[in-house]
């Protein structure tokens, strides 16, 4: 019987004295009063647990840093943390990346349980390699570049109607808090529904990446693409992120592309663009997205229109904007996602290799050659075009580049009819194209970091 029952037994009972602790007497002797027991403790409410996902078209691993919203910018009080290998950071489950990279910060007393801090996050897409930076709100349990665009414009609402979320061919199939919905998590669900919406997640993701990234160089004429070390960079969202405040109830994609360009602020002294390459400009814009498609569920699609993005679509709309005639235009613009879709499937084909375990993440470099030649600077701080500008490693509490040493550069045999590369004796890197080839190839180079960490890097070699 249990202990508290048995008590109550007893003291219903007049032998106290078969009552354990209570003792008796015969012969009228007055009875003890029953050993008091206390009540059991109660088993003390484990605290709220809280996940928070950093995302990309897929998971992305890195560091989170938590602070108030009244403080994010100044970055006076703030707490970092890491995800795991998984890209998900749990609070207390101690699980991060382990002993290269430590909490720290100032916001010890952070109640991170309770989702009430912005969130800047940095790292790298665990299927492409891709360096990616992305902030969320108060709220937030997901941070992504949609993450990062509801925060901008402040409306779940409006970034759904100006990425056609809400209808149309790209739409969710149920309505999603794009604050919480993640696309790792949904495309793991049984729920066939959550599945086809965890995919149009990642396709929207991956329109507003292009979007972003095509209103950089529209706002003005840009120098060629030519460094391997450009990342994806959404640091113009700002400015799509004021069109959708003014216009609300406009949609951007996939028909009001035009109207959008034509209304975004160019740098001052740019040269004016012909209308029909502003229309052509748009038209690229909306033809990547069209070939991406609203379901890309596997891994390697992800991975191709990602890559595809710094390898395909940046370095036409930068030609494009350089050429500024009728011919480029009428070029660009009969240019569809069929394709788009069979030149960027090298990058799924070739995907890069990511560095599942370590921390030294060689990025995906992507080289335009003009002229049949090129030669690559050997690394270091300053060069911004050396094959490993864009390699990072994490340290302790960061994200850096570290002195490397390049160890090989090797083409496949596949490749040697289109292009030759080769690692020169002062570790610059000479690339060599057949005169005939047009189109994208890839060589492969392994690095070794000052800590001894090795890494292998792929690079594409992209000839218009």
């Amino acid at each position: 019987m249990h202990r508290r029952s048995l008590l109550s037994a007893c003291i219903a009972t007049a032998l106290l004295a078969a009552c354990g602790g209570g003792g008796g007497s015969t012969g009228g002797a007055t009875a003890s009063s029953p050993t008091s027991v206390p009540p059991p403790a109660p088993t003390p409410t484990p605290p709220p647990s809280r996940s928070y996902i950093f995302e990309t078209a897929g998971r992305s691993i890195g560091r989170l840093d938590f602070s108030p919203p009244d403080q994010e910018q100044a970055r006076l009080d703030q707490r970092q943390e890491w995800t795991n290998r998984q890209g998900v950071f749990t609070v207390g489950a101690n699980d991060g990346l382990g002993s290269c990279c430590l909490a720290s910060g100032n916001g010890a007393g952070f109640d991170l349980s309770n989702a009430v801090y912005n969130i800047r996050a940095g790292g790298f897409d665990l299927e492409s390699g891709e360096y990616i930076f992305a902030r969320a709100g108060a709220g937030a349990t997901v941070v992504s570049p949609l993450g990062e665009f509801v925060l901008r414009v402040g409306d779940q609402g409006r970034v759904k109607r100006a990425l056609r979320l809400d209808s149309g061919a790209f739409a969710f199939l149920a309505d999603r808090d794009l604050n919480g919905f993640s696309t790792g998590s949904a495309l793991a669900s049984t729920d066939a529904t959550v599945r086809s919406d965890g995919a149009r997640l990642a396709a929207a993701n991956i329109r507003l990446l292009a979007l972003t990234a095509a209103t950089g160089y529209y706002r003005g004429t840009p120098q060629q693409v030519a460094t391997p070390s450009s990342l994806i960079d959404i640091g113009d969202q700002e400015l799509v992120a004021a069109y959708v405040r003014a216009n609300p109830d406009v949609p951007i994609y996939p028909d009001g592309l035009e109207r959008y360009f034509l209304a975004v602020p160019r740098l001052q002294g740019a040269t004016p663009l012909r209308a029909d390459v502003t229309g052509a400009y748009a038209s690229l814009v909306e033809q990547y997205a069209v070939a991406a498609g609203a379901v890309p569920l596997e891994a390697d699609v992800r991975v191709q229109y990602l890559l595809g993005l710094r390898g395909w679509l940046i370095p036409r709309l930068v030609r494009l904007l350089l050429r500024n005639d009728a011919t480029a235009a009428a070029e660009a613009a009969a240019i569809r996602a069929p394709t788009i879709q069979a030149e960027t499937a090298i990058f799924r084909s070739a995907r890069p290799p990511v560095n599942a375990a370590g921390n030294l993440f060689p990025g995906a470099d992507m080289i335009l050659v003009t002229g049949g030649s090129r030669t690559l600077p050997a690394p270091g701080p300053a060069d911004s075009a050396a094959l490993t500008a864009n390699d990072l490693q994490f340290t302790s509490v960061s994200i850096t580049r570290p002195p490397v040493t390049l160890l090989a550069v090797t083409v496949p045999a596949a490749n040697q009819a289109d292009i030759d590369a080769r690692l020169n004796t002062d570790q610059s890197v000479t690339i060599t194209t057949a005169q005939a080839f047009r189109g994208t190839s890839w060589f492969s180079y392994r690095i070794r970091a000052q800590n001894g960490e090795e890494g292998e890097g792929r690079a594409y070699v992209i000839v218009l």
